[in-house]
């Protein structure tokens, strides 16, 4: 079942998925967050989005073909 359609447009926002060829320049946009690690304590992970686009990043027992970036 399809909860989220795979584009959206609202009147200042247009939202899709991911495409493969994209995943360089959104690692470079989660990178401007680095700054966020000293709140959450976490590292910043160079593949983040690519790990996210393959693998998904799921909560225990998620499904991949509902992931959604």
């Amino acid at each position: 079942m399809k909860l989220i359609l795979d584009k959206w447009n609202s009147q200042r926002l247009m939202m899709s998925n991911l495409k493969e060829d994209e995943i360089s320049l959104v690692q470079d946009l989660y990178e401007t967050s680095k700054y966020m690690n000293q709140w959450d304590g976490q590292s910043c992970n160079p593949e983040h989005i690519k790990d996210c686009f393959f693998k998904g990043n799921l909560p225990p027992s998620g499904k991949l073909e509902n992931y959604r970036i």
